[in-house]
């Protein structure tokens, strides 16, 4: 049976597009000053390329990945596709969920068609044939090179992707049913097989090899270009897989996030396996390969690449990576301490720059008290003096019974520490120089505690636990079920009235928590709080992966947003002792906020892009020149390690293009080399400094 297109729409609108405030060049932002999760690349055959991601950031590269700079993105949305023809990059496609977008003479337009309503997948066939595969709705066909676009008809349901061996050949699965084209989609035609099951993905070798898999978890396998299929195996092999590809007959690879697959004998059995990269990110649901090679976007920035078969990964974004930041406090104005997993940052500048330190065993939570860090782990609790290099215990031998350590610390208003625990809790009215323990027998597993004043305490559990205190924590009530799972946050304005979240709800309460609602403006919360001297109360929003700073001036009863958002899911925040920055911290970065400035809502200081610098020799085994701009004001060259220590700085003469840096006495491995001028331009550019 054939299936033919029908229903042509013309090109809805051709105009300049506005440069958006893609997360690229965020102020304060650490460890990059760009937020995304990566959604898809595509690199061509002259190494330019470009990749897009979350919040409209778009980078771009002109040596096959090496190195990144920030691209004017022409959307401020989550880029979900883009795609180049054939023939290079220098025109492309770039597909968010609400808009499509094309770029030629380097010029955006918008070429969105009606009924648009999903980022999909581009799929550039010929110079002139683009098919955007846009989700279960179906897929749009251009033979104009994305201008105008012609929408297909399957008459049956679409269930799994498009898959193109050739530019003219292509399969899918519709209703169980798997489909052919061979006119590059302009019809297609049922083979005649119908699957026993619904396919999720379906894939081809050359015109008639071909794999598919669908809800039962088994690979299937056919010869004869989709006529008959074969079951590889009755034994589930693979779960929760994002993709699969075949690399020939009998080599298979696949994605399951932050896991890979393969099978050697052609889809009859799988291995799992790592992508053996520190700290890796879930890798994404798109991929670019050329010839052997692969390119793997993913979240939080993260770009892998393999030169063949699907083996040897490498990271190619510019650098090293830590846990998520779960905590984050300032003994003063510069002055800060940042815990993600087993790593321990401080910053002496009030975060323009952090040093890694570790801390042995991953840490819990964080506070500050009497100035010094307090590191809470599950089996000790621990501070520093030296900014992690050493570590000694923080509580006196005896106090802490086995297993009791506390999970959370506040001060009260009248200044007395108080550490919450399973079942004991530890107090302190001489500013931590000595401390009582206080057996409450909750058991609980606390993830945040407040202090309305002196004696009216709150706190939840990650298991939902609910707990109140009338007499400062010298006995606790238990209450009912936190109805909201995953507690982050407990906040009261009275006795009575307070309000609590988790990663994506906010819940009231009018009666101390004996009962809770949802809030009518509801969004997920962090880290809420009273500046010094400010009756405000400022926070955290969380909308999905996106955060903004918010605040209420009227006790918690209207919100309003202070900034415009970052594109990572928050975990934690304070506010700097003098009031002067609020710190977010969360999935793979810290992002600093000048208070009076998102307070008066005045514009940020736009900074320019930083440039992508040249250096040569690289690799180089000592001294390496680098090409930097022309500057009339004084600029400084410094370099950094994979830990964003700054290890040498020197001045560049001014006037000159051209300054050499020496990487004697260094050990071999990847260096961060960073240009700044007085006039705020800067640049980075790698270097990897190998053996003689």
């Amino acid at each position: 049976m054939k299936f033919a297109l029908s229903t042509t729409f013309s090109l809805l609108l051709l105009l300049w597009a506005v440069p958006s405030f893609a997360q690229t060049n965020v102020e304060g932002s650490y460890p990059v000053d760009y937020i995304s999760d990566i959604n898809d690349i595509h690199i061509d055959d002259s190494g330019l390329g470009y990749l897009g991601g979350t919040c409209g950031v778009l980078r771009k590269t002109t040596d096959n990945g090496a190195t990144w700079t920030v691209e004017d993105s022409p959307t401020d949305n989550d880029i979900i596709s883009l795609a180049c023809p054939p023939g290079g990059c220098g025109t492309r496609l770039l597909a968010t969920d609400d808009q499509l977008f094309r770029l030629a003479r380097n010029r955006w337009t918008e070429v969105t068609y009606a009924n648009y309503n999903d980022g999909g997948e581009l799929h550039w066939l010929t110079d002139d044939l683009v098919i955007h595969e846009a989700g279960s709705a179906g897929f749009y066909r251009s033979t104009d090179g994305g201008i105008n676009w012609t929408e297909g008809q399957f008459g049956a349901n679409k269930d799994s992707n498009i898959s193109f061996p050739t530019s003219q050949t292509g399969y899918l699965v519709a209703d169980e049913k798997v489909l052919k084209t061979t006119d590059g989609g302009a019809s297609f035609t049922a083979t005649g097989y119908t699957h026993p099951v619904r396919v999720f993905h379906i894939n081809f070798l050359n015109e008639n090899d071909g794999w598919l898999w669908g809800t039962d978890d088994l690979f299937y396998r056919t010869s004869d270009g989709g006529v008959s299929w074969t079951q590889l195996n009755a034994e589930v092999q693979l779960t929760s897989l994002r993709w699969f590809t075949p690399l020939s007959a009998t080599r298979l690879v696949a994605n399951q996030g932050i896991t890979l697959a393969e099978s050697n004998d052609g889809g009859v059995t799988w291995t799992r396996g790592q992508y053996d990269i520190q700290n890796v990110r879930s890798v994404g649901r798109k991929y670019h390969r050329s010839g052997d090679s692969f390119f793997l976007p993913g979240d939080q920035n993260q770009l892998l690449y393999s030169a063949s078969n699907f083996m040897d990964f490498i990271r190619l974004d510019d650098y090293e990576r830590s846990g998520d930041y779960i905590g984050i406090a300032f003994s003063d104005a510069q002055t800060g301490y940042a815990i993600a997993g087993n790593v321990l940052l401080s910053t002496t500048d009030a975060g323009v720059s952090w040093t890694k330190q570790s801390t042995g065993t991953v840490a819990r939570n964080l506070a500050i008290i009497d100035g010094a860090p307090i590191i809470l782990f599950d089996n000790n609790t621990v501070t520093t003096s030296d900014f992690g290099v050493n570590y000694t215990d923080y509580f006196p031998v005896g106090l802490v019974p086995e297993g009791e350590f506390p999970d959370v610390v506040e001060y009260k208003p009248n200044g007395n520490i108080y550490f919450f625990g399973r079942n004991y809790a530890y107090e302190s009215t001489d500013n931590g120089q000595t401390y009582t323990a206080i057996q409450h027998n909750q058991d609980m597993f606390a993830t945040t505690l407040f202090w309305f004043d002196d004696n009216n305490g709150y706190v939840l559990d990650r298991n939902r636990k609910y707990a109140f205190t009338t007499d400062g924590g010298q006995s606790w009530t238990q209450g009912p079920q936190f109805p909201g799972f995953s507690p982050t946050d407990i906040f009261f304005t009275s006795e009575e009235e307070g309000f609590a979240h988790n990663f994506s709800t906010r819940y009231l309460t009018t009666d101390r928590g004996q009962t809770w609602s949802r809030a009518s403006d509801n969004f997920g919360g962090y880290s809420f709080q009273h500046r010094q001297g400010d009756d405000n109360i400022f926070g955290i929003r969380a909308d999905g992966a996106t955060n903004t700073v918010i605040r209420s001036q009227d006790n918690g009863g209207n919100w309003s947003s202070l900034t415009s958002g970052n594109c990572f899911l928050p975990k934690a925040g304070t506010i700097t002792p003098d009031g002067s920055y609020l710190f977010v911290a969360g999935a793979g970065f810290i992002v600093r906020h000048d208070m009076e400035e998102i307070i008066s809502s005045t514009p940020r200081r736009e900074l320019p892009a930083a440039l992508a610098l040249k250096a040569y020799p690289n690799p180089t085994s000592d001294v390496v020149i680098i090409d930097v701009p022309l500057s009339v004001s004084s600029s400084t060259i410094s370099v950094y390690d994979g830990n964003g220590r700054e290890l040498k700085e020197q001045s560049v003469t001014l006037g000159f293009t051209q300054t050499s840096v020496s990487l004697d006495g260094l050990p071999q491995g990847i260096y961060l080399i960073r240009w700044v001028a007085d006039d705020g331009r800067s640049g980075r550019v790698r270097v990897v400094k190998s053996g003689k």
